[in-house]
């Protein structure tokens, strides 16, 4: 047995040892044994491997690229490695600065102080480069600061904080670049055009240079033309801060911590060059990608093992998975809601929505919840009269006009509870502006002019807009008022020149196309300061439906002198509710910001439009004799005959449309809100157990649809229909609580009373279990009413 042995190991170690050497890239030339070289013996040096022996050799490299090749890792700090940084401290050794023509473009390092402070940042630091430049149009001017030159890593990013000031833009943009060439060529990765956020504070700055990886690259910051520069001549008015400059790579890691809601940038390790991957992170929720460094958002608490499988162009696929690689921590949720319309009563400041008719409530809550809980008021009478919802984004009907009824959103996720308040005021029209509780009319004191209003010929700004919120239904909207503090003009051209009140649409959030227009000249606007209180009507050419947010604009001003002066009013500058815009440098922004040394810099013009809501509603009586929204659709039974129904629009009904010629109606509409609808049907046919048919009317701003539905008996409302599936009630007795189990295809689910009047409605977007609060329903039979894709599905109850 030995000898056997001796034998087969005799035979096979010079073919493995050789096979070894031939995978080291063929027979070696040299062995080198302590110190010294020698050359190897002719058989090694001479051997060539079989046919065979290279097979093996490829699968054994095949079964190490599997195991050996992918990788990947996080973007984020904790996997980042610095490769160069420069934070000032020690000086600005190896920069070259560029001072501009004249050399007024300076470069010092300062201390920051005060809101410049760098040390909330990093509380080390010792001083920051300050980059400044000169306050005169005519020295404006070109400068720039170059880094040192930077060996860029794989995956390498570039990172920064450079204090700054959206409102700079106009005289001076900072531009980041990098290049290769000593700036022969350039790239940017960065402008100052990029910040979002209004008045003097650092911006933290990053940039990917991943396609620079393994080159030489040198880093410029230049301070240069702003966006009113049409000539490209230079920066001024503006300063900067910068600090903390960085260029690092990435490592790989064991594991990254992150909240929810964080982004996480994945990046590909693997060796070689993939042809593709295939990303998977398994946990509470499962995500997938095929990008080669995606960037994944964890809504949900918990650990996730990610995977990556990378795959060849030869075919060879390589797979690595780290086990509970991203630990993702919970965030409280922080409760915000959209109300169904922002804009506001004038009287009572309070937000203004339609009654009578659905109108919706969105959810926009931070932290990802999982959980909403809503409470609306229904008549601020009793705090017992409140309906609920578990809907992300549920449907409201109110039936209390004038009144300001709250509402509250208690949101829940498995870090915790928060909740939020608003209130709204049912009314069928009025006027509606954007001043909030404690607004006054005012107007701001710019020194050469008085704002809102005309502004001196170098100013930027040559109009005004006020933005209204999209209405919680269609509205028309008949004309505006626009409350002037100021009109004076002594040229007779000043005078004859028309100012123009516009109404516009939405386009991207500004002012777009014009839809009407009104036009003051200067005379008489001051007459309506004189007789109407400083309020000028602004009359329509004819009432116009909207269903959206739209624009009132105030533009057409000459350039402010000492003969020409004009100005209106506007709410103090808040930190909150911006609805107000300008049109600066030819282009609609916000005035958030703007104003940089007042706090918030957020404001709203005093223009208040003239809305009326379109109403469209069946009534009932409540059990107080009130009258109140009832269902959508009456049921009558299969005889032929008349039904009455009580019918309320605002703006009248019109345009009757009936999809059926078995139904009728038989009155005209008599001019009035309110009308009663004689509604004649005919028999229902020998063999049919139940039909339909849809009444459409219109108010010339929106549709209406109130259905008739005949049945034969509601024991055979809809069980003979095998098509239509029905929502399942878990008890047809109920007392405090009515679930349903809605199925695929369900649109929505109202409860009615015996008379048809609708007790509860949820809209739903998808199949699952919905809840009824019927704690304070009568004792009763109820219909459980489920529209479908499929149909109309009826389901009978009994509250006890």
């Amino acid at each position: 047995m030995k000898s056997s042995r001796k034998h087969i190991l005799a035979t096979i170690l010079p073919a493995a040892f050789a096979l070894l050497l031939w995978a080291n890239d063929g027979p070696i030339k040299k062995v080198k044994v302590g110190n010294r070289a020698e050359k190897p013996s002719a058989t090694i040096a001479n051997y060539k491997p079989s046919e065979l022996t290279r097979q093996m050799a490829r699968r054994l490299n095949a079964r190490e690229a599997t195991t050996a090749l992918a990788d990947f890792s996080v973007q984020q700090a904790s996997a980042q490695t610095e490769v160069w940084s420069e934070n000032f401290d020690n000086g600005t050794s190896g920069w070259t600065f560029n001072q501009g023509e004249g050399d007024v473009v300076t470069f010092t390092l300062e201390t920051t102080e005060g809101n410049k402070s760098f040390k909330e940042i990093d509380e080390n630091d010792v001083q920051s480069l300050h980059i400044d430049g000169p306050y005169q149009t005519f020295k404006r001017t070109i400068g720039s600061a170059t880094s040192p030159e930077i060996s860029v890593p794989n995956n390498g990013q570039f990172h920064c904080y450079l204090y700054c000031n959206k409102n700079w833009n106009d005289y001076v943009v900072m531009t980041i670049s990098v290049s290769t060439d000593d700036f022969a060529t350039e790239e940017a990765l960065w402008n100052s055009t990029l910040i979002e956020t209004s008045g003097g504070h650092w911006e933290k700055i990053s940039a990917d240079l991943g396609q620079y990886a393994g080159e030489n690259v040198k880093i410029r910051f230049t301070y240069g033309p702003g966006t009113s520069d049409n000539f490209n001549v230079g920066g001024y008015m503006g300063d900067f801060y910068l600090d903390n400059v960085s260029v690092t790579g990435v490592e790989s890691v064991d594991h990254v911590t992150v909240v929810t809601g964080e982004e996480v940038g994945f990046v590909d390790l693997s060796k070689g060059e993939p042809s593709s991957w295939e990303w998977s992170f398994s946990g509470q929720t499962n995500y997938t990608s095929n990008m080669q460094n995606p960037t994944i958002i964890f809504e949900k608490a918990g650990n996730y093992d990610a995977s990556l499988k990378v795959t060849y162009a030869d075919g060879t696929i390589s797979e690595v998975t780290k086990p509970e690689f991203v630990r993702v921590e919970g965030q409280l949720p922080t409760a915000q809601m959209i109300t169904p319309a922002s804009f506001r009563d004038v009287s009572s400041r309070v937000k203004m929505v339609a009654p009578l008719v659905p109108v919706q409530y969105h959810d926009a809550s931070t932290g990802y919840p999982d959980e909403w809980t809503w409470a609306f008021e229904r008549s601020g009478e009793s705090l017992f009269d409140i309906e609920y919802s578990h809907e992300r984004d549920p449907w409201m009907t109110y039936n209390k006009l004038d009144t300001k009824l709250y509402s509250v959103l208690t949101v829940t996720n498995d870090s915790g509870t928060t909740y939020c308040t608003d209130s709204v005021l049912a009314k069928y029209s009025g006027l509606v502006s954007n001043f909030v509780a404690g607004d006054y009319a005012t107007t701001y004191d710019m020194g050469e002019a008085t704002f809102p209003g005309a502004m001196p010929n170098s100013s930027p700004i040559k109009g005004y807009a006020e933005k209204f919120s999209k209405p919680s239904r269609p509205i028309k909207i008949y004309g505006a008022y626009v409350y002037f503090t100021k009109a004076q003009a002594e040229d007779i051209y000043e005078q004859t020149m028309p100012i123009a009140f516009q109404l516009c649409e939405s386009e991207n959030g500004v002012p777009g196309r014009v839809i009407d227009s009104d036009f003051w000249t200067i005379p008489e606007i001051g007459y309506a300061i004189g007789a109407n209180n400083g309020y000028v009507t602004v009359e329509f050419t004819e009432p116009h439906v909207l269903n959206d947010e739209f624009f009132i604009t105030i533009d057409g001003f000459t350039s402010k002198n000492e003969t020409f002066e004009v100005s209106f009013a506007m709410a103090p500058l808040r930190d909150h509710d911006n609805t107000a815009y300008m049109l600066y440098n030819d282009q609609w922004r916000p005035m958030t910001g703007y104003f940089a040394a007042a706090p918030g810099g957020q404001t709203s013009f005093l223009v208040m439009a003239d809305i009326a809501h379109s109403v469209m509603s069946p009534i009932v009586e409540n059990e107080v004799g009130v009258l109140v929204a009832g269902a959508d659709s009456v049921v009558v039974d299969h005889h032929a005959g008349v039904k009455e129904q009580a019918f309320f629009s605002y703006l009248g009904r019109k345009n009757i449309q009936i999809s059926a010629d078995w139904c009728r109606i038989l009155n005209e509409p008599n001019g009035l809100t309110l009308d009663t609808l004689q509604i004649e049907y005919d028999e229902l046919p020998d063999g049919i157990d139940r039909r339909e048919c849809v009444v459409s009317f219109s108010d010339g701003a929106d549709e209406y649809d109130f259905r008739v539905i005949q049945m034969r008996g509601e024991e055979t409302a809809i069980a003979d229909k095998p098509s239509v599936l029905k929502p399942v009630v878990a008890e047809t007795v109920v007392d405090n609580v009515l679930i349903v189990d809605c199925p695929d295809g369900c649109l929505s689910v109202e409860v009615v009373d015996a008379t048809g009047k609708r007790i509860a409605r949820k809209r739903l977007s998808q199949a699952g279990e919905c809840r009824f609060d019927s704690s304070r329903w009568a004792a009763g039979i109820y219909i459980v009413r489920a529209e479908l894709t499929s149909g109309t599905s009826f389901v009978k109850i009994v509250k006890r």
